[in-house]
């Protein structure tokens, strides 16, 4: 599942880079800026749509199945409760949203963006491949995701060809949304689960539990806007939307990073859900690691050497200024990569308060970064408010982690810590001897994989590992 969820999100990525590529080069960082701003704007009405919502039905159908109790009616329930749950919210973010721009915005090229992509929060509520992952059906949410970015791929490379037309950038915020709404909710339509009545769906009080019970994922989802997003926002109003095109065009090349995640969390939730407090427990958990941990952990040394390399390949000489943010930006993977695997297994476990806690803390840290480092370092102190923030999730997250389990994790963090850093200087040092860029690189990667290969990926004899502690 993990192979073709992959092969689907490498599809996706290679299709939203051409996509990202082609639009910032044809409009400049200025109306990049722009975008950028608007669809951070549009994040937050989706966490408001969503309202924690579909995170709690998960996390139910989840329980359901780990119990065996996974009668059609019941699991069919549970996508349609969410489905009408979201409709409100749905409503309100997107009449609210339309509302502020009109009210509050001043740039007319801002106004024009938002116009197009509040309306599309309106379908918010049949986004459903938080159902697809529940049930473990990777291969239809590989799909779903990469059709969504292919169709914003071709419509972005037919559109948008200079300048002239930066209107059209909110397609690469509404295509995606709309595209995986409407091919999500179709495949949960047609499956034979949910295709049984659902006969408690009408009932207020199921509505007024979903919606009390998503409460503790809205806090987590807001605070994650917070430190993903907020910065974006501060840029605007400091320091002009030409730094913030410059900043978010560095942030896009993270895209594939979060990839990684997205792909390894849809195809384990599912047995990270199951596998807690049972002797398996161990060795799923040692596998979470080593997905979330062998592509991602490595980002910050590779992008400290060799951010304005990367910077002029992809965007060429007006993006140049991007090069000291993607050097920052890096550690923002590292790190955060780092705090997720010991957070985003509460979601599976039942723990929203632990994972809500977790996630407040780094975005209360954000913010309160944001504010302080913006003023003076523009775009550089947005980069260290955002790794800032990923380790005040990480130290939070750890001591409810401590409370679930006694597996070794710091010493896991600690090997891919040492062999990406090792192998990140070993090539560097290359560059004395002549050895070009992409060379360098390569060796790199060489190394880090003969190093991951020998003492992480051969058979594990070690009995402690297979008897670590789970109460």
């Amino acid at each position: 599942m993990v192979v073709v969820r992959g092969l689907a999100e490498i599809l996706a990525l290679g299709s939203n880079a051409i996509a990202v590529v082609v639009a910032s080069r044809a409009v400049g960082p200025t109306n990049f800026g722009t975008l950028a701003l608007a669809a951070a704007i549009g994040q937050l009405g989706i966490i408001i749509g969503n309202a924690g919502i579909s995170t709690y039905g998960s996390q139910r159908i989840a329980s359901e199945t780990r119990d065996q109790r996974d009668q059609p009616g019941q699991i069919s329930s549970v996508w349609l409760a969410v489905v009408i749950s979201r409709i409100v919210p749905s409503i309100v973010a997107a009449t609210a949203g339309i509302l502020a721009a009109a009210l509050l915005v001043q740039d007319p090229l801002l106004r024009g963006f938002l116009y197009v992509v509040f309306p599309s929060l309106m379908v918010l509520p049949l986004k459903s491949e938080w159902f697809l992952v529940a049930l473990g059906r990777i291969q239809a949410v590989a799909f779903v995701r990469a059709a969504g970015a292919i169709g914003t791929a071709i419509l972005t490379v037919v559109l948008i060809r200079g300048e002239a037309d930066a209107d059209r950038l909110p397609l690469l915020f509404v295509v995606p949304l709309v595209v995986t709404a409407t091919l999500s909710s179709l495949m949960v339509v047609r499956s034979d689960r949910a295709g049984q009545r659902a006969r408690q769906l009408t009932s207020a009080g199921v509505m007024t539990h979903y919606v009390r019970s998503g409460w503790h994922y809205l806090k987590a989802d807001a605070s994650v806007f917070v430190y993903a997003n907020s910065d974006r926002l501060f840029l605007w109003v400091l320091s002009g939307p030409t730094v913030l095109g410059l900043y978010d065009a560095a942030y896009k090349l993270l895209l594939p990073f979060y990839a990684v995640g997205a792909v390894v969390s849809d195809s384990m939730y599912q047995r990270l859900a199951h596998a807690i407090g049972r002797p398996s427990f161990a060795v799923v958990f040692r596998r979470w690691v080593d997905f979330m941990s062998v592509a991602t952990v490595p980002a910050g040394f590779v992008c400290m050497a060799y951010s304005a390399w990367i910077i002029g390949l992809i965007y060429g000489e007006q993006f140049e200024g991007a090069a000291v943010y993607l050097s920052l930006l890096g550690w923002v993977i590292t790190i955060g990569y780092l705090a997720g695997i010991i957070t985003i297994p509460f979601t599976a476990w039942n723990a929203p308060r632990e994972y809500a806690n977790s996630i407040v803390a780094g975005g209360v840290t954000n913010l309160a970064l944001n504010v302080a480092l913006i003023p003076g370092l523009a775009g550089a102190g947005a980069a260290l408010a955002t790794i800032a923030a990923k380790a005040a999730v990480g130290i939070v997250g750890f001591r409810y982690f401590r409370r679930k389990t006694e597996y070794p994790v710091l010493r896991d963090f600690a090997f891919y810590l040492v062999a990406s850093g090792a192998s990140v200087l070993i090539a560097s040092m290359t560059a004395r001897l002549g050895i070009p860029i992409p060379a360098q690189i390569v060796l790199a990667g060489m190394t880090y994989a003969a190093m991951v290969g020998f003492f992480r990926l051969r058979p594990d004899r070690s009995e402690e590992r297979q008897r670590v502690a789970t109460p």
